[in-house]
C-alpha cells in the first residue's frame, strides 16, 4: 500500500516534465530509490497518461456551462470555460499534444453533470448510512402507509349508456335458479345507481358472494328506500350479473337491469327518474368516468405533443392501411425516410426477413407481447435518388469490414442512424366512442355519429394489425478511414431497402389536429451556404415553402432563435437568371437535430423586398407539378381522432408526468402502457416503484439531471432522446450501483460502464425524452370538462389546474436489447 502511494505521488509530481528533453535524468534523481519492477510500474502509468488521443470532447448537455466549438488540430470540441481552460493549461504542460491525463481531467470537471450526480448519490447513500442506528432494528415500515403515485393506463376510457347517481341504500339479494326460485339471500348496500344498472357493495359472506358464477339472474329489494320515500318493501327488481370485483375487503357487484327503461309500472323507476330530474344536486350524479377520461386524454395530449419517436400502426401487407402520427416533436425523425419523390418508406421495412418473420411470430402468439428489433438505417443520394439501406446489428459482428462502412458513413451528417423498432398486435380498443357522456345524453344526430364512429373504427382496425415505434438510439459508432468507393459500397448491396410500387402510401396523421403550416412546403435537397457572423457552415436544404427553408448542417452551429443568419443556394441559382440567391437574410425560428438543422423563415426586413421570397413564389408557380409537397400531417379531424385512440390503446412507451412549478416539480403520475412491455414487467416485478418513481429511472438524481437543462428554457425547448444506464444490484432491483445519463454514447463508454461491477449485476439501458408540458389542445374534451363542471365544479378546476401545471414530461423506452447488454 505504501509502494502504491509513493507510486502515485511522483506520478503527480513527474507527468508535467514527460515532454522535457531532460526527464529521464530527472526521472533518475525522483524515482532513483525504486526498485527495478516500482520504476518499471512508473514509467507505464506515465506513459498512458501522457500518450496523444485521437478523441473528440463534446460536453454538450454534459456539463452545467455554456458550451462552445474549439477547433484544435482540425478537429473540432465542443467545451465549456471550465473545459477550456484545463485543455489549454494540458497543451501548455505537454508541449502542445492533447493527452489522455487532460482528455481524463475534462470529464472530470466538477461542473460535469455526471460528477454532480456521482456527488449528490454519494450524499444520499453517506446520509442514508448516518441515519441509521448501528444497534436499533430496522422498523417495517406498513403497507398502508405507503401511497402509490396516480396511475392510468394509456387508452382505456369508460363510457356509459346512462347517467348513474351516487346512491347509498341497504338492499336484500335474492339469487335466482333457471326457474326463477331463491337459491340464497345477502344483504348489500348500493353505491351508484341508474335507470338499467346498479352496482352493489357487500361486506359479509364474502367468498360466498364472490362463488357466484355471471350472468346469473339476481332479484333486488330496495328495503332502505322506504326510510327516505314512499316505497314497497316487497317489490322485487330484476336483473343480471355482469361482473365481480374484489376491492379493500369487500365484494362489489355490477349488474344490469332486464326490463325495460320505459316500463311504467316500476315504483324505481318512477322514483329515480324524479331524483334524476329534479335532485341531481343533492343525490351526486356519478361522473367518475368522465373526470378520469378528461384526466387521461389531456395528459396523453400533453404526451403526444413532446412524443418524439415515431409511432406506426400498420398491416403486414401491401393491401392494408399505413400510418405515421406525426407531431410537432418528430418532424424530423420521420422526414430521415422520405425518398426524392417526398415517400416515406418505412412500410417497406415489412418485407425485409428479420422483420417479416417477427410479425409472423407476433400474430402467432397473439396477446400483448412486445418483440423490439434493432438496425442501422443508411441513406445517401446517389445520382438524384435517395437510397435507404437497414442493416441488422448483429450482422455487424459477423461483418468488421461492414462496421468500419458505416463508421465511415457515420461522419456525414445524418447518414447512419441506430434504430429500435417495437412492435406488437394492435388492441381492440374496449369502447370505441370519442366521448365518454353518458349516451342518454346524446341527441339523434350525435348518436348517429357514434355509430358511425363505431363502424369506422371496426373498419380501421381490421385493416391495421401491428402496432410499431420507431426510436432513433443516440449511439456513435467508432470513426473509420476506410475509403467509400464501389468495392466498399458494395457491401451495402444486400441490405437495400426496396419499396413495392403497390404497397399504399404512408398516412401522416397530425394527432393535434390543428394545421400549423400557413403554406405548402416542397421537398427538394441541394447545396446551401450558411453565414453566421464571420463563420461560413456547409449544409443541405431539405424543403422549402415561399417564405421558410429547412437546412441540415455538416456540423453544429451556435445559432440563437430569432438570430438573423446569411443563405446562400448556388445550384439553385442556376434555375433562374434573374434572382441572385447570395447573402439572403433568413431568421432563425427553430434549431433542432443537436444544433444541426435550421428551420428559417425569410427576414421581413430585406431591403427591396426579399429575393429568396421572389425566387420561390415563381419557382412554385411554375413548376407545381415537378415538385414534390411535403404532406401535411392531419386528415379529417375525425379520423385523426379515431387514428389517436387506437394508438393510444396500444402505446408502446411509459410516460411520467411531474406537477407543480418549474423549479419545485414531482412526479406523481404514470401513464403505463396497456402493452407487456419490458418496463411493464419491471414495474411488476418491483411495485415499490409505484411510491418512489424516481428508481424507474436510476433514482433522484437522474430525474434532476433530467429536469436541470429545461428549468430555466424558454417554453418551445426540447431536450433530444438521451440514454440512461443502470448497474442495478443483483437480487435487489430498486438498489442502483451505478448510472449514467449521456446525450451521446459512444462505444468506449459503454464498455467503461460495465466495467468492475459484481458478477449477476441488472443492466438496463432506458431511452428518456424530458419535455416540457404546454397547453393541450382541449377542444375536444370540451362537452366532458363542461359535464364535470356541472355536477362537481371543484373536480373540474382540479383537472384543469392539474393540466396547466405539468411543466415536465418523461417518457421512457426501454433499449436494453439493442445493447445486448
Amino acid at each position: 500500500m505504501m509502494a502504491n502511494r509513493r507510486i502515485k505521488q511522483l506520478v503527480e509530481q513527474l507527468k508535467p516534465y514527460v515532454m522535457h528533453p531532460q526527464f529521464d535524468e530527472m526521472f533518475q534523481k525522483v524515482a532513483g530509490s525504486l526498485s527495478g519492477p516500482e520504476k518499471l510500474k512508473l514509467k507505464m502509468e506515465l506513459k498512458d497518461l501522457t500518450k496523444p488521443v485521437n478523441k473528440t470532447v463534446d460536453l454538450r448537455r454534459r456539463v452545467n456551462g455554456v458550451v462552445e466549438p474549439y477547433e484544435h488540430e482540425g478537429r473540432t470540441h465542443y467545451l465549456d470555460s471550465v473545459a477550456r481552460e484545463i485543455f489549454e493549461q494540458g497543451l501548455k504542460t505537454f508541449r502542445g499534444t492533447f493527452t489522455e491525463e487532460t482528455y481524463q481531467r475534462i470529464l472530470s470537471a466538477e461542473n460535469n453533470y455526471r460528477v454532480l450526480g456521482d456527488k449528490q448519490l454519494q450524499q444520499v447513500r453517506e446520509q442514508l448510512n448516518d441515519s441509521v442506528a448501528p444497534v436499533a432494528p430496522l422498523t417495517p415500515v406498513a403497507e398502508e402507509a405507503l401511497t402509490p403515485i396516480e396511475r392510468f393506463t394509456l387508452g382505456q376510457y369508460q363510457a356509459r349508456s346512462e347517467e348513474r347517481m351516487n346512491f347509498v341504500v341497504a338492499t336484500k339479494i335474492e339469487v335466482l335458479d333457471s326457474k326463477g326460485d331463491c337459491t340464497c339471500e345477502f344483504i348489500a348496500l348500493t353505491t351508484d345507481i341508474s335507470f338499467q344498472g346498479v352496482r352493489l357493495k357487500f361486506a359479509e359472506q364474502l367468498a360466498a358472494v364472490a362463488a357466484v358464477p355471471a350472468n346469473t339472474a339476481i332479484a333486488i329489494r330496495y328495503v332502505g328506500l322506504a326510510d327516505e320515500f314512499v316505497f314497497d318493501t316487497q317489490h322485487r327488481e330484476y336483473y343480471t350479473l355482469r361482473h365481480i370485483e374484489e376491492q379493500d375487503q369487500a365484494v362489489y357487484w355490477r349488474l344490469q337491469r332486464t326490463g325495460n327503461e320505459n316500463d311504467t309500472d316500476s315504483p324505481l323507476l318512477s322514483l329515480l327518474r324524479t331524483l334524476m330530474t329534479g335532485y341531481k344536486r343533492r343525490y351526486k350524479v356519478d361522473v367518475d368516468n368522465v373526470a378520469e377520461s378528461v384526466r387521461n386524454k389531456g395528459h396523453e395530449q400533453l404526451w403526444l405533443a413532446n412524443h418524439s419517436n415515431i409511432p406506426l400502426l400498420f398491416h403486414q401487407h401491401d393491401s392494408g392501411e399505413h400510418c405515421v402520427l406525426e407531431t410537432p416533436a418528430n418532424g424530423d425523425a420521420i422526414a430521415a425516410w422520405l425518398n426524392e419523390k417526398n415517400e416515406l418508406v418505412i412500410n417497406a421495412l415489412w418485407k425485409k426477413p428479420f422483420v417479416a418473420d417477427a410479425l409472423t411470430t407476433i400474430k402467432q402468439q397473439g396477446g400483448t407481447h412486445v418483440t423490439q428489433l434493432s438496425f442501422y438505417r443508411v441513406s445517401m443520394t446517389l445520382r438524384g435518388q435517395v437510397k435507404f439501406y437497414v442493416i441488422p446489428t448483429e450482422q455487424l459482428a459477423q461483418k468488421p469490414q461492414l462496421k468500419l462502412l458505416l463508421g465511415r458513413l457515420a461522419q456525414q451528417p445524418g447518414a447512419v442512424a441506430l434504430q429500435q423498432l417495437s412492435i406488437a398486435n394492435l388492441q381492440p380498443l374496449n369502447d370505441t366512442s370519442l366521448t365518454s357522456l353518458p349516451e342518454s345524453l346524446l341527441g339523434d344526430a350525435e348518436k348517429a355519429l357514434k355509430q358511425d364512429t363505431a363502424a369506422r373504427m371496426e373498419k380501421l382496425y381490421r385493416s391495421m394489425t401491428f402496432v410499431g415505434q420507431l426510436v432513433t438510439v443516440p449511439l456513435t459508432l467508432p470513426a473509420s478511414d476506410i475509403p467509400l468507393n464501389k468495392e466498399s459500397l458494395m457491401l451495402l448491396k444486400p441490405f437495400a431497402l426496396q419499396r413495392s410500387e403497390r404497397t399504399k402510401s404512408m398516412h401522416r396523421i397530425s394527432p393535434s389536429f390543428v394545421n400549423v403550416r400557413g403554406e405548402d412546403r416542397f421537398n427538394y435537397r441541394t447545396q446551401a451556404l450558411i453565414k453566421v457572423g464571420d463563420q461560413k457552415l456547409l449544409g443541405v436544404l431539405k424543403d422549402f415553402s415561399v417564405n421558410g427553408l429547412r437546412i441540415e448542417l455538416e456540423a453544429p452551429c451556435d445559432v440563437s432563435q430569432e438570430q438573423t443568419v446569411m443563405v446562400a443556394l448556388p445550384n439553385m441559382e442556376k434555375l433562374s437568371r434573374q434572382h441572385r440567391l447570395r447573402d439572403m437574410p433568413y431568421r432563425c425560428v427553430r434549431l433542432a437535430g443537436d444544433g444541426r438543422v435550421l428551420h428559417l423563415v425569410a427576414s421581413e426586413n430585406a431591403p427591396l423586398g426579399h429575393v429568396g421570397v421572389q425566387f420561390f413564389t415563381d419557382l412554385t408557380a411554375n413548376n407545381a407539378e415537378k415538385l414534390y409537397r411535403v404532406k401535411q400531417a392531419g386528415l379529417s379531424p375525425q379520423l385523426s381522432l379515431l387514428v389517436r385512440n387506437l394508438y393510444c390503446g396500444s402505446a408502446l412507451p411509459h410516460v411520467l408526468f411531474a406537477h407543480g412549478t418549474r423549479k419545485q416539480a414531482q412526479l406523481d403520475l404514470l401513464a403505463s402502457s396497456p402493452l407487456l412491455t419490458p418496463v411493464a414487467a419491471f414495474i411488476a416485478r418491483n411495485q415499490a416503484l409505484l411510491v418512489e418513481p424516481e428508481k424507474l429511472l436510476g433514482g433522484k438524481a437522474v430525474v434532476g439531471r433530467l429536469f436541470q437543462p429545461l428549468k430555466n428554457a424558454s417554453r418551445e425547448a426540447r431536450l433530444d432522446n438521451q440514454i440512461v444506464l443502470i448497474a442495478r444490484a443483483p437480487y435487489e432491483q430498486q438498489k442502483v450501483l451505478k448510472f449514467s445519463v449521456y446525450s451521446q454514447l459512444t462505444e468506449a463508454e459503454l464498455q467503461a460502464f460495465r466495467e468492475d461491477l459484481p458478477e449477476q449485476t441488472e443492466l438496463q439501458a432506458l431511452l428518456v425524452c424530458c419535455s416540457q408540458g404546454r397547453a393541450p389542445d382541449m377542444d375536444f374534451l370540451l362537452d366532458e370538462l363542461n359535464y364535470v363542471y356541472q355536477y362537481q365544479k371543484h373536480r373540474a378546476r382540479q383537472l384543469e389546474r392539474q393540466l396547466r401545471e405539468t411543466p415536465y414530461i418523461i417518457e421512457v423506452s426501454d433499449i436494453t436489447s439493442t445493447f445486448a447488454i
